[in-house]
């Protein structure tokens, strides 16, 4: 299984907009006209990138082979999906404990494997240490189930995401203990470990 690492230098970043570019607009067809895609170099740029928690997924060769970003809802450079998601409803202090996971994307080859949910419990874990209460996701119908196994559930329904058209707004309460447990979510262990060490240590 491809290890994880967190984004931390501008070479990081640029392996995940060499790999988004590959995913986009290389298999999707999209981001075709996209300002922030450099078809020259083969780039995704994506501004929000330097202001989140961004995962990185490498095979044995070193490879990105996944990502998985989360962002605080209170960055500016996220204003569009503050937006999407109608983020302006929250109070201050539930702004300040919330985030929006976009960008979790595993290569073809990985997509049969529990990457996509290795990336996702690694960012939960980041969560929990973070103080995250809430986060907010979009994905297209066939994700919908594999969200919902995490623990997710239905925000505003169907939305209209100006780049990729109609998805599901939908959000994690990262705290609902008993949703987890009922939901089987991989993140429920992490979140009883959790509890128990702030027991323990507090």
């Amino acid at each position: 299984m491809p290890t994880i690492v967190s984004a931390t230098t501008s070479a990081h970043l640029d392996e995940a907009y060499r790999f988004w570019y590959d995913i986009y607009v290389r298999e999707m067809g999209r981001h075709q006209s996209d300002p922030l895609t450099d078809h020259e170099n083969r780039r995704l740029y994506d501004p929000i990138a330097p202001h989140g928690n961004l995962l990185l997924a490498r095979d044995a060769k070193g490879q990105v082979v996944g990502t998985l970003m989360s962002t605080w809802t209170t960055e500016p450079a996220l204003e569009k999906y503050v937006d999407l998601f109608r983020l302006d409803k929250l109070n201050n202090r539930q702004r300040a404990h919330s985030t929006v996971t976009t960008k979790l994307m595993v290569a073809p080859e990985y997509r049969a494997s529990r990457l996509g949910m290795l990336l996702a419990r690694y960012s939960y874990a980041w969560g929990l240490e973070s103080a995250v209460h809430y986060d907010f996701i979009d994905c297209n119908d066939h994700l919908v189930k594999f969200f919902e196994k995490l623990g997710y559930r239905p925000h505003l329904g169907r939305i209209q995401h100006s780049e990729y058209g109609p998805v599901n707004s939908m959000y994690l309460a990262v705290n609902d203990e008993v949703h987890l447990f009922n939901q089987r979510s991989p993140f429920y262990r992490l979140l009883a470990e959790h509890q128990e060490a702030r027991r323990v240590y507090a």
